[in-house]
């Protein structure tokens, strides 16, 4: 999609928006005035020994009620296995694409989880990281947010 030209165009580099939370993750990639969605790239975590019901992660066969099991960890467990998937999509994206600028938007909480595993050649190349539940906001206004 075009961006509007009083917005941002990164016309000087390639930029990669990764907008996140503790289940989902989107890239967006943004270069010369054009905002391009990867959905490729979209992440979902998968239940890795069950499936996700009402009471949370179960394991198949487990009869107790309230015990969340499925990780070693139970949904903490679920979400580190997300933020290395998430760590190691924009490594790749990175190198292999030559972006210089990474932004990334995530839950308060989460980006400081986030940061944590990040490559140090990915926390070189943030230039921002912004705070909120954005998952399911516009790529347009995320770009907005970059400009001021």
């Amino acid at each position: 999609m075009q961006i509007s030209l009083n917005l941002p165009q990164f016309l000087k580099a390639k930029a990669l928006l990764c907008v996140t939370d503790r289940e989902h993750a989107k890239f967006y990639l943004a270069y010369k005035g054009e905002l391009t969605e990867r959905p490729d790239l979209a992440l979902q975590p998968p239940p890795e020994e069950g499936k996700l019901k009402s009471g949370g992660w179960r394991k198949k066969g487990l009869k107790r009620k309230g015990k969340l099991v499925g990780s070693p960890r139970g949904f903490e467990g679920v979400y580190f296995a997300f933020a290395k998937k998430v760590s190691l999509a924009m490594l790749t994206l990175l190198k292999a694409r030559a972006y210089r600028e990474l932004y990334l938007f995530a839950p308060h909480h989460y980006a400081a989880e986030l940061m944590e595993r990040l490559h140090p050649y990915v926390k070189a190349k943030l230039k921002e990281s912004y705070g909120g539940d954005f998952i399911h906001e516009h790529p347009l206004e995320l770009v907005r947010r970059i400009r001021g």
